[in-house]
């Protein structure tokens, strides 16, 4: 079986997560390929699935709902009737599940596709809260755990999707409503400490073209998804969004952490209280922990 996984990441995460699926896919003997979505959405491609048995869309969760990405990429796939599909994304919580899919599901549908398993892989934040290295690591190990699970259910066609509730869609649609709204003008107000070097990573790595060069700093224009890329990738970590709060005092490298020997794997198993309590207790119930 030879599987695509399409996939729309910011900071990295959601990619990460795709290439532990991928690799769980190899290991029962299926062949799969991650493509990332911006390889498609940049140039207006139209990708070619007829040469994969399935496909998966992966993508970070943005305002308890997909980002405006993912969706110009869903809605610019061909019609496929009955090609099986299935979705994952990440959050930095599993509050509700990271919101609502059902909006993606229908969007899907319409050309044709058959959604049939969904999965929540739940990654370190990268908005907000910077969560512990050693708590970093232990969602990497869980994420390898939860690719494994999800890509053996995947490979024997069980059907598993997330309960979109009335409540959640109406939360969901809300706030991603509001995060439409907002994010084209935080967009153009990031601010650029003296820091940056013009290195032209941010505007090389940009999913939308939103950041091209200036003669002194990078320019930000109106096409923002708010995926942070920009301001994670800063070898300079010079970009600040106008909301000051929303970016990490100190970003984080996952896979060096989750590769340092020096830090314990098992923070969660061990949490007896706190805000991280609710965690252990989540992935106690999944049989992640």
């Amino acid at each position: 079986m030879k599987i695509g996984i399409y996939v729309f990441s910011g900071t990295g995460n959601t990619l990460i997560a795709a290439e532990l699926l991928a690799g769980s896919f190899r290991g029962a003997g299926a062949d799969a390929d991650v493509i990332k979505i911006e390889n498609h959405t940049k140039n207006k491609s139209v990708p070619n699935l007829s040469k994969y048995d399935m496909i998966g869309i992966g993508y970070a969760v943005h305002a308890f709902d997909a980002p405006r990405p993912a969706y110009d990429f869903m809605r610019a796939l061909p019609e496929s009737p009955g090609k099986r599909l299935f979705l994952f994304k990440s959050a930095g919580d599993f509050f509700w599940n990271g919101g609502s899919s059902s909006k993606v599901r229908s969007t899907l549908a319409k050309k044709g596709f058959d959604v049939f398993h969904e999965t929540l892989f739940v990654m370190p934040a990268n908005v907000f809260m910077r969560y512990p290295d050693p708590v970093i690591k232990n969602l990497y190990t869980i994420a390898e755990k939860t690719a494994g699970k999800s890509a053996g259910e995947i490979l024997s066609g069980a059907r598993s999707l997330a309960k979109n509730g009335i409540f959640k869609r109406i939360f969901t649609r809300l706030f991603s409503d509001g995060e439409s709204f907002g994010v084209k003008r935080l967009g153009r107000h990031m601010k650029v400490s003296s820091e940056c070097n013009m290195c032209g990573v941010c505007w090389r790595d940009c999913p939308t073209g939103n950041i091209t060069q200036g003669e002194a700093r990078p320019i930000f224009d109106k096409t923002c998804c708010l995926c942070m890329r920009c301001i994670h990738h800063c070898p300079k970590y010079a970009i600040t969004p106008l909301l000051k709060f929303f970016r990490l005092k100190v970003p984080y490298n996952l896979k060096k952490i989750a590769a340092d020997k020096t830090i314990p794997d098992d923070a969660l198993k061990n949490v007896t209280k706190g805000f991280f309590r609710r965690f252990r207790r989540y992935f106690e119930k999944q049989g992640l922990l």
